[in-house]
């Protein structure tokens, strides 16, 4: 369920980027709704603008490599693979130079 605040405040009250366009002697009525815990946040411009160019980079820097995983199983038998030292060459392939890997 939403819940609707209202407050009734002097123009002068508010900051000055909110008072532009308002007469000073005149109250005005602040209305804040909550929405539900359901309802979709929208994602402000600048941080959506900084998830599209970390997207960017990192379909830049996996050039045209397809991503090894297939499924949510893939990942979790990767991260199990991970997790008990096993083999890591189904999801990266033949590594180029040799690791030590844990005895």
């Amino acid at each position: 369920m939403n819940e609707v605040v209202r407050k009734i405040v002097s123009v002068a009250d508010l900051p000055e980027k909110l008072r532009e366009g308002l007469d000073p002697s005149r109250p005005v009525e602040i209305v804040q709704d909550q929405p539900s815990a359901t309802a979709k946040f929208p994602v402000d411009s600048s941080r959506g603008e900084q998830l599209r160019n970390l997207l960017e980079k990192v379909r830049a820097a996996r050039g045209d490599r397809p991503s090894p995983f297939r499924s949510a199983d893939d990942i979790v038998d990767y991260v199990r693979a991970v997790r008990d030292g096993g083999d890591l060459s189904k999801w990266l392939g033949d590594l180029p130079i040799s690791t030590q890997t844990r005895s």
